[in-house]
This record gives C-alpha cells, structure tokens and sequence, in this order.
C-alpha cells in the first residue's frame, strides 16, 4: 500500500533513509538524520510537498521524498524527488513503479508542467536497474549530473 506520511512515520522513514545513506555514494559523508527529520516534517506539512510510505504488511519498506516549486526562469512550475527508496529486499517488484506513478499524479495536481516534472539517480546505487524503472514509469533520459573529481 502506498499512503502518505504522517508525523508517526518519521522515526521508520528515518532507518529507511540511513539504510539509503548506507548503500549511496554520499555514505562517505556524516547521515545527519536531525537535518533530515526537519525536511520531512516540511513537506508533510506542505501543499508544495509530498512523502509518501510504501507499505507491505503494516510496515514501511520504501518511500518517495519530493516537492514542487516555481521553475527559477519561466512561469511554469516544476518538480524534483528528494529521494526514492525501497529496501533491496522489496525491489523488482510494483513498489517503485507505484511510488512514481503517485508522484506523477501529485505533481501534475500541484500544475507542475509535465516536462518539468523530473527525478534523478544521484545515488551511485544500481543504475541500470534504477533507469529502467524511471524509462518502464514513462520518464525518459533528459541530461547528465557531474560531480567534480578534480583535475
């Protein structure tokens, strides 16, 4: 089942983003779950944000963390994922494809331009899988992230 999030979620939304942290490429860097817990809070609270929990038998095992904004040059209105997440064990399944397909519908409700509505795999975790996902849920390929590594 896929609902949205209260406040009572956020201690198992928590493990569920350690365990992101934990298996991602920022696992180098400090898990700064108090930080973490205000933005939850945030976009329970907001119209312009959305979190939602995966749930199989009564037990939070996945999420989708994102918001929707005013794109920063045009009037149109855009939206981006904070972070997708199932827990290995549950991946391969409806979870993922479920979690996208609530979004798609959030942000398209909050007026977000549908070739502005975006997610992104920043996480280093299982690419090809995670782009088939995103490609299989009716995202297509629209750029590139680079992260620095000096020259």
């Amino acid at each position: 089942m896929i609902r949205e999030a209260t406040h009572e979620d956020i201690p198992r939304m928590l493990q569920l983003g350690g365990a992101m942290h934990a298996e991602s490429r920022y696992a180098a860097h400090r898990w700064a779950a108090e930080k973490v817990a205000v933005l939850l809070r945030v976009l329970i609270d907001s119209d312009d944000g959305l979190a939602l929990v995966a749930e199989k038998d009564g037990v939070a095992v996945g999420g989708i963390l994102a918001s929707a904004f005013d794109h920063w040059c045009t009037d149109a209105r855009q939206s981006s994922d904070f972070a997708l997440f199932v827990l290995p064990e549950h991946r391969g399944g409806l979870i993922g494809p479920r979690l996208l397909r609530r979004y798609v519908k959030w942000a398209l409700g909050r007026g977000v331009a549908p070739d502005l509505l975006g997610c992104g795999i920043t996480t280093g975790v299982d690419l090809a899988a995670s782009t088939r996902l995103y490609e299989l849920s009716g995202f297509e390929h629209a750029g590139h992230l680079f992260i620095y590594r000096g020259t």
